[in-house]
């Protein structure tokens, strides 16, 4: 199979008389087709996320993806028609037994053909799936759950960095950022549960992302025109990472659950965790937790003094579940010390110690009519704050310390997919509010960093053009506020 793709960038313009900045993106994604086997792999992507790979598929890497939005209506009866009163009643995964008709092509539309109507969307897959993840065209890299545990390592970026233009900055065990086509810091956005961060990482190399991999479900790598529905910076690529700690679904019988751990020789790590979600009627309750301790590391030439990591926190939450959507809130707390090696690591050994309390909320509503096919928000707020700690003979002094709090909204409404004569549009359009404080004071000299808040307002745009079965456009724009205080 050949997969290959082409992606271009339309410049930013910015409007500094009025604080303003617009920007756009847009892409040509085009598929070079292989035969059955393209349709295959395809559809054995979709069937069989969340499950190990088999030795082939690891040899050659191949990008699975999370399930999509159907966009043509089953050809037997809603599924939803046939639920029975019972635990699985809220959920939404079920799966038509048979395929949809194909999409009325662009040409039988300019000849006049009849086109049955569209009907609202079905979902496959895990409710809120995000429209531009789709299984053939957008950009997207992703990494399973049984993928994060087999990587191992204490940072989210350990994760994907052997991802085909993937890597991970590396300056410590315990603080490494992913860096995406040789972009980074700023250039790539960190965000769990589709609302960002709110760290200090892009900063300094030296500081951590307060996201454990051990949680994750999946961690997505999206690049191209779809980063402008989280922001305006990350022109390298957006990682979002997806835990469940907000739950989108009734598990299965009622109850599902995780535990999971692992041992290195390298460092004599030891590492575990739990998840687990139960639900009955329609409402559902999660909790999870995590630790993780590791020493210094060892090499060829000796132990890496300074390299040690220690990390542990966990989540609660919950959510109301119904056959049209889902609404609910989690809360949840992360800490990790861990110590920077180096040229200074034997004088002054070093170390973050990092603490950072959050909550998040998200719903999904699937309107299916007036032209709306789901109407979708996020919200997140965070307390963050590290320690820099040295060690100058007379025992531990903090030598810095790094604060951030932050808030973030993000409203999208989705459109009802349609044909036009040059084939089937779909797309969302929303808006995006930040307000973040963020401050370095020093305790041995100048402050690094006076206390300085930025607040923002965007409007984002995106549309998808399919004009064929090779061919697919992409387009965003965004235009955005922002006020810099400090």
């Amino acid at each position: 199979m050949i997969l290959w793709s082409g992606t271009f960038t339309w410049g930013h313009v910015m409007f500094s008389a009025f604080k303003r900045r617009l920007y756009l993106r847009a892409s040509i994604l085009p598929l070079a087709i292989a035969g059955p086997a393209l349709a295959q792999d395809a559809t054995s992507v979709d069937a069989t996320q969340g499950a190990a790979r088999s030795q082939d598929a690891a040899a050659t890497p191949v990008v699975t993806l999370p399930p999509v939005v159907a966009v043509q209506p089953p050809t037997v009866a809603s599924p939803v028609k046939k639920r029975k009163t019972s635990t699985s009643a809220a959920t939404t995964q079920s799966v038509p037994t048979t395929p949809s008709p194909p999409a009325p092509t662009a040409e039988a539309i300019a000849s006049g053909a009849e086109v049955p109507p569209f009907q609202p969307a079905l979902v496959l897959g895990a409710p809120g799936t995000l429209i531009v993840v789709d299984d053939a065209f957008v950009p997207v890299t992703v990494a399973t759950e049984r993928d994060v545990l087999g990587e191992g390592g204490a940072n989210i970026s350990d994760a994907v960095d052997q991802r085909p233009g993937i890597s991970s900055s590396n300056f410590a065990p315990g603080a490494s950022r992913p860096i995406i086509r040789g972009l980074d810091t700023y250039r790539v956005r960190v965000q769990e549960n589709g609302i960002g961060s709110h760290d200090v990482s892009a900063l300094s190399e030296d500081h951590a992302v307060p996201i454990d991999p051990f949680g994750a479900d999946q961690v997505e790598v999206i690049r191209g025109p779809a980063t402008l529905r989280y922001g305006s910076q990350a022109i390298g690529g957006v990682v979002a990472v997806e835990n469940g700690r907000v739950p989108t679904y009734v598990p299965k019988n009622g109850f599902e659950g995780t535990i999971k751990g692992d041992l290195s020789s390298v460092d004599d790590g030891r590492n575990g965790a739990f998840k687990a979600k139960a639900g009955a009627n329609g409402v559902v309750v999660h909790a999870d937790g995590f630790q993780r301790r590791a020493e210094d590391y060892d090499t060829p030439d000796g132990t890496q003094f300074n390299s040690f990591v220690e990390a542990e926190g966990g989540a609660i939450g919950g959510s109301f579940v119904g056959r049209d959507g889902y609404i609910g809130v989690a809360i949840s707390r992360y800490q990790s010390l861990y110590g920077i090696p180096g040229e200074e690591a034997a004088e002054l050994m070093p170390r973050i110690d990092l603490e950072q309390d959050r909550i998040q909320a998200r719903g999904e509503w699937r309107v299916g009519s007036y032209g709306v096919e789901a109407m979708r928000f996020w919200f997140g707020a965070s307390d963050y704050e590290h320690s820099e700690i040295v060690d100058e003979g007379e025992g531990d002094e903090v030598g810095s310390l790094f604060t951030n709090d932050e808030i973030e909204g993000r409203f999208e409404v989705q459109h009802l997919p349609f044909m036009t004569s040059l084939g089937q549009f779909r797309g969302a359009a929303g808006i995006q509010i930040i307000d973040r404080e963020t401050r370095g004071q020093s305790f041995e000299g100048d402050s690094l960093l006076e206390p300085a808040e930025t607040q923002s307002i965007a409007a984002f745009l995106f549309e998808e053009l399919d004009i064929s079965s090779v061919l697919t456009l992409q387009a965003a724009a965004r235009i955005e506020h922002t006020d810099i205080d400090g």
